[in-house]
This record gives structure tokens, C-alpha cells and sequence, in this order.
């Protein structure tokens, strides 16, 4: 088991590479995630951020299976999951569920909430009467804030911050210990993204969860986040606790990223000042060796071309990616 000390999940250079699928590319590969590592205690949520595409969805589908990695390491509660063949990894998904980024399209829109959210009770025998799984069901739904009235309705019949909640309920059913949340409101009008990140916080405290939340937004990142990872072309350019990444962000891509959050006060304060990217974003398909930002950078020099950068720690818990540093 997890203790205070030993992480509940550890990233060890983690790929994830894809076939181009193209006849013009035959034999190349697309980079998706390329060796990251790290850690996550338990009870913490740690925050993924970075430009679509930069392999953060990919990182979280891989890390529980949902893909198979490349190479590298997964460990879970000290279980080696990487090459685990399915009947003895069925064991532990009850342990790891995700919630998708579209509650539109990852709801079997012709099964009824109970059938959704009593599927995985099913799949791991985890009620030993009718009246148990319902009790379970109702139970998932009102920690969710549904009524049990909704078991017997459609997803269509539903908001799409409802959508989202059972699609929680559903990933709550087996009692996991670690959730990946794929952009689980990004999909959502702005007026309901925080009631539904509110939800996931609540359970977090309740149910004593681990989560790794990938997101765009930054600012719910900073406001549900214990630790932050930037991701950029498949790399992890820089980790630290969420006030200091926020406060202080050492890589020039970070602070690229951060300068784009709107500041309501910049024109009283003055301390606003935006960083542009120029350049052009480089191929994922086969990239060329080097600092993987190198033609964006403001601060990139020949060094940087030729050198990938290694993760180094900058700082009490701050690692980055990056020769100036």
C-alpha cells in the first residue's frame, strides 16, 4: 500500500507513440507522449496543462491502460501495471477510473443512467442482490447531486453539466482510489464548469481520491491543483506546487502560457506583460533532436538546437526542462 512517503501512482519515462497512418509517412511515428515521469501522492491532485495536441489526453489514457504504452513504467500502490496481461489488471481497474472529456459522446445514449452507472458493478461483481445494485446506484447519483428519479431516464433527457455528473457517478460506482479527469469541463458553458469542478473537489475531501486532472483552463487548474505539469509536444517542460508554478514559472514556454490568462487588472496594476510566440510549432511525426520549444523560444540559442534538455530541479519541488535554467 501507498504510504505518506511512497507515491499511490509513479511515471517512470512513459512513451506513447503512434503510427503516422499515412502511406506518404509509412514507418514514421507521431510522439504523442515521450518519456515523462512522475509522481503523485495519495490524496493529491496533480494538474496537466498545455496546448492541444502536447499529449496530455494521451498521457492520462495510457496510464490506465485505456491505451498500451510504448515504453517506460506505470506504477500503481507498488503494482508494476505496464506489462500486466488483462486478468490480473482487472483487479486493479476498479481502482483507477477516468471521466471523459465529452459527456455527449462518452454516454451509451440507448442505456438508461442505471445501466451506465450499474455496468462496472456488474463487470466486477460488486452487488450480491437486485435491490443492493440499486441501492448503489441511487447512492453514486446523490454524490453527485441527481436524483435517484433519474435511473430510469436517457442521457438525452439531460444537461450537459448532468451528462457530466453521471458520467462522475459512473466512475465513482466501484469506489476508485484514482481518477483520471480528462477535461471533464471543458465541454461545459462556462456558468456550469465550476459547479462541476465544486462537485469533484467535495469528492475529493469525502472520499479521500487521487486525481490527475487535465485541463485547458488554467485558472481551474490553479483553483483545484496541488501540483502542476506543462506539457509541450509530448514532453513535460516543467513540475512544480501550484503557487509556485503560478507565481514564479521558470521555462519560457510556462511563462508563455501563463502571460495568456486574462488579467481583469492589468490596466490598473501595469504588471501584465504577455508574451508572444512566434515561430513555427515543429512536427510531433519523427522530430528532429533539441529543446523541442527551440523555434518559439525567445530565449533559445544554437545549444538548444542541437541538446535536448533534461529535467532538472530548480527548486524546493520545482523541476524544468531547459538549458538557461
Amino acid at each position: 500500500m501507498a504510504t505518506d512517503k511512497e507515491p499511490l501512482l509513479k511515471i517512470k519515462n512513459l512513451k506513447k507513440y503512434f503510427s503516422a497512418g499515412s502511406s506518404f509517412l509509412s514507418g514514421h511515428l507521431v510522439q504523442a507522449v515521450d518519456n515523462i515521469s512522475f509522481t503523485i501522492h495519495k490524496g493529491q491532485t496533480m494538474g496537466l496543462v498545455g496546448e492541444s495536441g502536447c499529449g496530455k489526453s494521451t498521457t492520462g489514457r495510457t496510464i490506465i491502460r485505456l491505451y498500451e504504452p510504448t515504453d517506460g513504467e506505470i506504477w500503481f500502490d507498488g503494482y508494476d501495471l505496464t506489462h500486466l496481461k488483462e486478468k490480473n489488471l482487472k483487479p486493479l481497474r476498479k481502482r483507477m477510473q477516468m471521466i471523459f472529456q465529452d459527456p455527449y459522446a462518452s454516454l451509451n445514449g440507448k442505456m438508461t443512467v442505471k445501466e451506465i452507472v450499474g455496468e462496472a458493478l456488474d463487470i466486477h461483481n460488486l452487488s450480491s442482490s437486485k435491490k443492493e445494485r440499486t441501492e448503489m446506484i441511487h447512492r453514486q447519483l446523490k454524490q453527485v447531486g441527481l436524483s435517484p428519479r433519474h435511473a430510469d431516464r436517457y442521457p438525452h433527457e439531460f444537461s450537459g453539466g448532468q451528462r457530466q455528473r453521471i458520467g462522475i457517478a459512473r466512475a465513482l460506482a466501484v469506489c476508485p482510489e484514482f481518477i483520471v479527469c480528462d477535461e471533464p469541463v471543458s465541454a461545459l458553458d462556462v456558468s456550469i464548469q465550476a459547479q462541476v469542478v465544486n462537485v469533484l473537489v467535495d469528492l475529493r475531501e469525502k472520499l479521500d481520491l487521487t486525481y490527475l486532472f487535465i485541463a485547458h483552463n488554467l485558472s481551474i487548474v490553479r483553483y483545484i491543483s496541488d501540483r502542476v505539469g506543462v506539457m509541450y509536444m509530448g514532453k513535460l517542460v516543467e513540475i512544480a506546487n501550484t503557487k509556485k508554478l503560478y507565481e514564479t514559472p521558470a521555462h519560457p514556454y510556462t511563462q508563455a502560457l501563463l502571460s495568456a490568462v486574462p488579467d481583469p487588472f492589468s490596466h490598473i496594476t501595469g504588471i501584465k506583460n504577455r508574451v508572444i510566440l512566434n515561430g513555427e510549432i515543429p512536427s510531433s511525426v519523427n522530430p528532429s533532436s533539441g529543446c523541442r520549444f527551440y523555434s518559439r523560444c525567445r530565449c533559445a540559442c544554437s545549444y538548444c538546437k542541437e541538446e535536448e534538455p533534461e529535467m532538472k530541479q530548480i527548486g524546493s519541488d520545482h523541476y524544468a526542462a531547459c538549458h538557461i535554467l
